[in-house]
């Protein structure tokens, strides 16, 4: 995926420009081909070292163990839903965050978790969620 997108990226491949320049199914084989050819390098450096050495890329942040692509906007239709799915599994009662101080939450901000304004500010900066909006009221 770091390859894909740093490859794109250095590139200056923009895709809505290339949807206007050609049918979405040659985008879709040239994207294809693009993916392919970093899959391949992929390989190649798993066949020469053992394994595929994670790197961080201009869209990519490598976290060992966790192997979920870095927040982005094309992920936000799915929020909502997975908030609600949280929702029904969660009991907010049984939830303690002083537990989860210094551990890493997946989030915007790719820093350990605290409850200090200084912590959630900035993803509210980025996102607004007004849940978070009434907490940061207080």
């Amino acid at each position: 995926m770091t390859n894909k997108l740093n490859y794109l990226k250095v590139q200056k491949i923009d895709i809505q420009k290339r949807t206007e320049q050609f049918t979405v199914e040659k985008v879709k084989e040239m994207l294809g081909d693009i993916v392919m050819e970093c899959f391949e390098r992929a390989k190649e450096q798993q066949r020469a070292e053992g394994y595929i050495k994670l790197e961080r890329g201009f869209a990519t942040i490598p976290l060992p163990g966790i192997d979920v692509p870095f927040h982005s906007r094309y992920l936000w239709a799915g929020v909502m839903h997975f908030r609600a799915y949280l929702s029904k599994k969660i009991n907010p009662s049984l939830l303690n965050p002083d537990m989860l101080i210094g551990k890493y939450i997946l989030d915007l901000v790719a820093k350990p978790f605290d409850i200090m304004r200084e912590y959630a500010q900035p993803t509210y900066d980025q996102t607004p969620p007004p849940r978070l909006d009434k907490v940061l009221k207080k």
